[in-house]
């Protein structure tokens, strides 16, 4: 599990990029990737329950809108993103496609318990976060 700050308030984007990066070289078969194309995106996203964007199946959340800062960590030239709620990574998907550009363009990132969607467009996906 990765240390976090739980008083964090906002995203604590210069530890989440190192977390990133850690991911990113693990993924890279070839070497070391080029470190400094990666992209930052921020925004207030509105999860249905609890749960927020880490609702998984299998577990009860209350029936409360949740806002969540959501966070993305991408490279379009590695192809590979981490996806983050708050101050926590959630996943990682090595092989970005149009499903996960599309989310990206509507503000609208799955949840874990959606996440099988960026695996159906070609990608890898590697939870980063153990359960609710």
């Amino acid at each position: 599990m990765h240390e976090i700050n739980p008083n964090a308030k906002y995203p604590d984007l210069e530890w989440l990029v190192r977390v990133f990066n850690k991911h990113r070289i693990e993924c890279h078969e070839e070497g070391a990737p080029y470190l400094d194309d990666t992209s930052v995106d921020v925004f207030p996203q509105w999860f249905p329950n609890t749960g927020g964007g880490f609702a998984e199946s299998g577990y009860m959340y209350g029936q409360a809108m949740t806002k969540q800062h959501t966070t993305i960590i991408y490279s379009d030239s590695d192809g590979v993103a981490m996806v983050c709620f708050d101050n926590q990574p959630a996943y990682f998907v090595d092989g970005i496609f149009d499903v996960f550009y599309g989310d990206m363009e509507k503000r609208s990132m799955c949840r874990l318990l959606d996440v099988h969607r960026y695996k159906a467009d070609g990608g890898r996906v590697i939870k980063l976060y153990g359960g609710a």
